[in-house]
């Protein structure tokens, strides 16, 4: 049985708790989907976070897992999301779907606009059977709906 896939944006509010609350969850693997795993923050730098997770609670075996093909290639630029090797990396991901539940890591807070997302359709789309975790996911606001005058 497959496990569950959680998109995880580390620039949300909270998103260190959270982190610790999901990775509560001895089944959990985090995967880094960045493109490139660094951040202005230290804390969620590959380095630290193979420090922290690579053998956390766990002797011999990492919890932590970069898989940078499923990462933006676009992510400086802003261009449209276009994922690096997305038929490699959707393979890699469901082998580790098969074994873990995917805490999968990004810096986005806003889940709508982010890669994040056409990773989780893709996987959604190719593999109907992976539970998709999106409670707790912050979402864009909706836009505003224009006040209309009345028509009579």
């Amino acid at each position: 049985m497959a496990g569950k896939l959680i998109p995880f944006g580390y620039l949300a509010r909270g998103s260190q708790e959270r982190l610790t609350q999901l990775m509560a969850d001895q089944e959990a693997l985090l995967v880094d989907i960045r493109f490139k795993p660094h951040s202005k923050r230290p804390e969620w730098r590959q380095m630290a976070l193979e420090e922290y997770w690579g053998d956390h609670q766990r002797q011999g075996t990492g919890r932590y897992h970069y898989l940078g093909e499923l990462g933006n290639v676009h992510y400086r630029s802003g261009g449209p999301i276009q994922l690096s090797s997305p038929h490699y990396g959707l393979a890699v991901l469901k082998t580790l779907l098969n074994r873990y539940n995917i805490v999968l890591l990004c810096a986005c807070a806003c889940y709508d606009t982010c890669h994040r997302k056409v990773v989780v359709d893709m996987v959604r789309e190719k593999y109907p059977d992976v539970d998709i975790v999106l409670e707790d996911v912050p979402v864009a606001p909706a836009p505003p709906v224009a006040q209309q005058e009345p028509l009579w």
